[in-house]
């Protein structure tokens, strides 16, 4: 730029994402393959654009004409309001975003801030009643016990994260951490017994490949 000419304007998210969305359609029109590199890269930035625009909208702040948020501070926009508490409106939503960002910001991203994703696996399992959820269990209603499973934050974003057609760029997340890390941390954060126990079948229900595909 010439001297004393104003800086660039940052493009916007409504710009960005017109210019993703037009650059995946040239390469798929040139006959790139949906699940090649940069096809794949593509969409894991179009999902990032989509995070901070949701998460715009239901905050009732900001909007697409906004800057993009780089992945750290989109993160921690998803966690802005864990002073609300358990079950504020959203929240769950918001909390599964912040783990589409880890899912979809690559593997540099993970790998260099575990602690944080730590701290949202534990955010997430405190949204739970896992004590009650195991009365359920023991009751004998397996379908009821089952598809409140799937309905924990726990379970759908184990299927965010390790769920083989979910979006997500670079290596596989288990490389950042494991679904036998998650556990460990979880016990660890909730106890054992009986609430240990549902946890667990919240996690194994996607890390192993038995979920719904209408969940989430």
């Amino acid at each position: 730029p010439r001297a004393g000419a104003p800086p660039a304007r940052p493009p916007s998210l409504a710009e960005r994402r017109r210019f993703l969305s037009l650059a995946k359609l040239s390469l798929l029109a040139d006959g790139v393959a949906s699940v090649e590199d940069d096809v794949v890269a593509l969409d894991a930035a179009l999902d990032l654009v989509s995070i901070q625009s949701n998460l715009s909208r239901r905050r009732g702040s900001g909007s697409d004409e906004d800057a993009p948020l780089p992945p750290l501070r989109l993160v921690e926009a998803c966690l802005g309001d864990a002073a609300e508490g358990a079950g504020a409106p959203g929240r769950d939503e918001d909390l599964l975003d912040a783990f589409a960002v880890f899912a979809s910001a690559g593997s540099t991203f993970r790998a260099s801030n575990k602690s944080l994703l730590e701290t949202l696996w534990r955010r997430a399992a405190a949204e739970t009643d896992w004590e009650q959820l195991s009365e359920l269990r023991a009751s004998g209603g397996d379908e009821g016990y089952v598809q409140a499973l799937r309905a924990t934050l726990v379970a759908r974003a184990t299927r965010r994260c390790y769920d083989e057609t979910a979006v997500r760029l670079g290596a596989p997340f288990s490389e950042a951490m494991s679904e036998s890390d998650v556990l460990g941390l979880l016990e660890s954060a909730i106890g054992g017994g009986d609430a240990a126990s549902a946890l667990r079948d919240a996690v194994g229900l996607y890390a192993n490949g038995d979920g719904d595909d209408e969940m989430m």
